[in-house]
């Protein structure tokens, strides 16, 4: 037996919080910190991505990006490559990747980025401070430890 979880589209909202990468449909919205981001793209080109962002501190700000590099950081750092003024967001928040796949581009997203260890020669992942949170439009299986929010109530499941 299996559950499923799905926003009611009530306006409070369901966001599912992200652990590992998911691939991006061709509309998503994500919420990080105080901002929510609208990110589509062609689904045959996918040589743009269309970003909206918009927050109760910001006004809606639409922006197409073209996709020259297969990572593209988001957040508050001056360094990122998508850029929110938001308090709520780490220095660099969360991660697209760009995967091709023979004539196929897909995006991936991941909460988070690569850090450089301060004690060591080696890269590792760092997760944001807030998280990156992906609305559940459909249907999304329930798992063991999996965290959501509905409006300001955050629920883990056990």
């Amino acid at each position: 037996m299996k559950y499923l979880i799905k926003d009611l589209g009530h306006g409070c909202g369901c966001f599912l919080k992200l652990k590992e990468e998911i691939l991006l449909t061709s509309t998503s919205l994500i919420n990080i910190g105080n901002s929510f981001l609208v990110i589509s793209f062609d689904v045959v080109s996918n040589e743009y991505l269309n970003i909206k962002v918009f927050s109760h501190i910001q006004k809606l700000n639409s922006n197409n990006y073209y996709v020259t590099k297969s990572v593209i950081s988001i957040g508050r750092d001056a360094e990122c490559d998508i850029i929110i003024d938001d308090p709520m967001l780490s220095s660099v928040h969360s991660t697209i990747f760009l995967y091709n796949q023979g004539d196929e581009k897909k995006f991936g997203l991941r909460d988070g980025s690569i850090s450089n260890s301060d004690d060591m020669d080696f890269n590792i992942w760092k997760n944001s401070t807030n998280g990156t949170w992906l609305y559940l439009a459909d249907d999304y299986e329930i798992y063991d430890g999996l965290i959501y929010k509905a409006h300001n109530t955050i629920f883990k499941v056990s």
